[in-house]
């Protein structure tokens, strides 16, 4: 009864209970995921700021403040202006298309989504406790979150490609925003309180920011008009791969898949990377090597195989313009017995050319 209530006990709690600027980060908990909350539902008793970056958590925040933290983050990173640039167009787009009354109701939640992750990979970024390699990793997935906002919205792609890359895009930023995370929810040596309730699953094992940048990075190289394959059969190819590597990427780091899903996703991950070891490939090189490729060349070379494997990865990086002087040279020697995988290279889509890989 209010008629009853004493003055001197009024309900509201000391305002030093909620001032976040006394909370200690370092008691939030770590197994929180910001990138799956609700706008507005994150608990009042808690920091909202993220540990070491003295940013806000972005799940408390409106799209419009996220934009505005985000903005402010990728100014402060250490990284060349176009990369600054790729980023503050994909927090644009998104912008753009939540605040457009044209958007779905479907999509727009789908855009807020991402818009709250990539806010909160940008503060991971920021984080001193984050790795050299997991920074990459984080920078490279949203550069290629603007590539794939781009095929999401290309009215030249069909209506279930469009579709299917808005869901990879989301999987991809909230895979990310896990990238740093350590692998454990608690200590299951010690039970639940109440016997009656069953443990939360433990959080998958953390994916090497390595496999995270090689499929991230796969993904951007297939869609930017800079470096993906010029014939739109060899476009096609690498583009199925790279979305393969990232929905790997996206199972391998998702805590509600089944161990099999998990294992399979990691096993797929490891297969671009293990194609450097393929002996057809190492000879390949040998000959693009013998032929005075530049540096540059064989550095794509490697790159491309470990994005997309053997052969398909190897055949574009050799495809690339970057090697024309080793692939012109591999096609005149007749006497190579790569001598027609070469020609094919030089002259016809790379993806029609593994029919020409010598059989010993």
């Amino acid at each position: 009864d209010p008629g009853t209530q004493q003055p001197e006990t009024p309900e509201q709690p000391p305002p030093d209970t909620q001032d976040p600027g006394t909370q200690d980060p370092g008691t939030q908990d770590p197994g929180d995921d910001p990138g799956t909350q609700q706008p507005g539902t994150s608990d009042p008793g808690t920091s909202s700021e993220e540990p070491g970056t003295g940013e806000s958590d972005p799940a408390d925040l409106t799209p419009g403040e996220q934009v505005e933290q985000a903005m402010g983050e990728i100014e402060d990173l250490a990284v060349p202006e176009e990369v600054k640039e790729d980023l503050k167009q994909a927090v644009d787009r998104l912008s753009d298309l939540i605040d457009d009354p044209g958007t779905s109701a479907a999509d727009r939640k789908i855009y807020a989504q991402v818009l709250e992750h990539v806010t909160e990979m940008l503060g991971l970024i920021d984080d001193p406790e984050t790795s050299p390699a997991e920074r990459r990793a984080l920078i490279v997935s949203l550069q290629a979150v603007e590539e794939m906002m781009k095929k999401a919205l290309d009215d030249g792609a069909s209506p279930a490609d469009r579709s299917a890359y808005k869901k990879l895009t989301l999987g991809l930023t909230g895979a990310g925003t896990r990238l740093t995370d350590p692998g454990t929810d608690e200590d299951e040596s010690t039970p639940p309180e109440d016997s009656s309730q069953t443990r939360p699953a433990a959080r998958p094992p953390q994916t090497p920011p390595e496999q995270a940048d090689q499929a991230a990075g796969g993904m951007k190289d297939a869609l930017d008009e800079g470096t993906r394959p010029q014939r739109p059969q060899d476009r096609k190819k690498i583009e199925s791969m790279a979305r393969s590597q990232v929905q790997a990427f996206v199972t391998a780091q998702d805590p509600s898949a089944t161990d099999e899903d998990r294992a399979a996703a990691e096993k797929e991950l490891d297969e671009p990377a293990r194609s450097a070891e393929d002996p057809r490939y190492r000879e390949v090189l040998e000959q693009v090597e013998e032929y005075n490729a530049s540096d540059a060349c064989v550095s794509l070379l490697e790159k491309r195989t470990r994005q997309s494997g053997w052969a398909s990865g190897s055949l574009w990086g050799l495809s690339d313009p970057v090697c024309d002087r080793p692939r012109s040279a591999g096609a005149e020697d007749t006497s190579s017995k790569w001598n027609k995988l070469f020609v094919c290279v030089d002259q016809e889509s790379f993806s029609t050319c593994a029919a020409y890989i010598p059989e010993d």
